[in-house]
């Protein structure tokens, strides 16, 4: 089982990298987010251990990369391990690619166990990409790439906008069925006239 932890405080990594070879892993130990990439690029991973705040790379820009496909398996597990610890953080670390995440000062035990919990799920089956000369769609991100393509912003919000911002000149959107009540009220009261009273 092969970890690869990467940690720019050199006594910090030392500890990590000991206690994990004392369980049994093969850990590969570096300092910076560079030397994170290339080891991600040539070996396989069951977890990578990731420092936020790292030199030439940090944790959060290259788990970002990873989840693009840019290096390495895009389904590595990531823990992300940093002294950063309010929630925006975490939610960012984790929107940004992260399987989990970890605020030091930690527990080792806590370590061991979540990067235990990782290796037990199953992997994540990456879909391939289509290319048709040079656009090249990813389906995992339903999106085309390629020379001249630009990316959609705003999904379903987008399209509410739009319709939104399609109004007529009394304010209301064209589809709005408030603008068509008038002439339904002129045609029900035009059908009750004609009746006569009911008993």
């Amino acid at each position: 089982m092969r970890v690869l932890v990467a940690e720019d405080d050199e006594g910090l990594g030392e500890v990590l990298a000991r206690g994990l070879r004392e369980q049994g892993y093969v850990v590969d130990l570096v300092p910076d987010g560079e030397a994170a990439a290339a080891y991600l690029r040539f070996y396989q991973y069951e977890v990578a251990v990731l420092d936020w705040r790292m030199p030439r790379l940090s944790g959060f820009d290259l788990v970002q990369r990873l989840r693009r496909g840019g290096t390495g398996p895009r389904s590595t597990p990531v823990l992300m391990l940093t002294a950063r610890d309010t929630p925006a953080d975490r939610i960012a670390g984790l929107d940004a690619g992260a399987d989990d995440y970890l605020v030091k000062p930690f527990d080792f035990g806590e370590l061991l166990a979540r990067i235990l919990a990782l290796q037990r799920r199953p992997p994540v089956s990456q879909a391939p990409r289509i290319k048709i000369g040079d656009v090249e769609f990813d389906p995992a991100a339903r999106q085309p790439r390629g020379p001249g393509r630009r990316r959609r912003r705003g999904g379903h919000r987008g399209r509410l906008r739009h319709r939104r911002d399609r109004a007529q000149p009394g304010g209301r959107p064209a589809h709005d069925p408030a603008s068509r009540r008038p002439a339904r009220l002129a045609r029900t009261a035009a059908s009750l006239a004609g009746r006569s009273p009911q008993a």
